[in-house]
């Protein structure tokens, strides 16, 4: 029998090939949706995942096999954020980077400061930095999949990790 594979799972299009294909990304496209909506989890960042493997089944057609299925994913996911995101209606909560006073503070609260300060980055900035630094993409993915330039997808990176850091610093953007 041959291995699997996500493209034999769109082959056999069965309820038990799909939940093959839903366990196996839906946890990196957990951590992915919760990074983009700058939420540590919780009912909205489950709601789009949702939508995305449902948008997905409905457009698999679509999936031409020139990236790799998880790419291919993330572009869907990418796009129900956005939409998401600019809803009047939106549970987004924003969040505000406290201020530290110098004080050492344990390594859970760095990374709640960490992806309080990614949630309040600009849309462009947040998706290339997430894709880049925290999904592993090249830039030339990154440019593929927002439909932007490889030297904006560098720049764009430059720039988050630069509001990163002053933020992180407690300085403003």
């Amino acid at each position: 029998m041959d291995p699997w594979t996500p493209g034999r799972t769109l082959e056999e299009r069965s309820e038990a090939s799909f939940r093959r294909l839903y366990d196996e990304y839906t946890p990196r496209l957990l951590r992915f949706v919760c990074r983009l909506l700058g939420s540590a989890g919780g009912s909205l960042a489950e709601d789009v995942v949702q939508e995305t493997w449902v948008r997905a089944m409905e457009r698999i057609d679509s999936f031409d096999g020139k990236s790799q299925f998880g790419t291919w994913l993330h572009g869907v996911a990418r796009n129900v954020c956005r939409e998401t995101l600019r809803r009047p209606d939106s549970r987004h909560v924003a969040l505000v980077v406290e201020s530290t006073g110098g004080q050492q503070k344990p390594d859970h609260e760095t990374r709640l400061d960490l992806e309080r300060a990614i949630h309040r980055l600009p849309e462009g900035q947040r998706f290339v930095l997430v894709l880049h630094d925290l999904e592993g993409y090249a830039h030339a993915e990154i440019a593929q999949e927002l439909d932007i330039s490889v030297g904006t997808s560098k720049s764009q990176l430059h720039d988050a990790r630069k509001n990163l850091v002053n933020m992180l610093d407690g300085g403003e953007r």
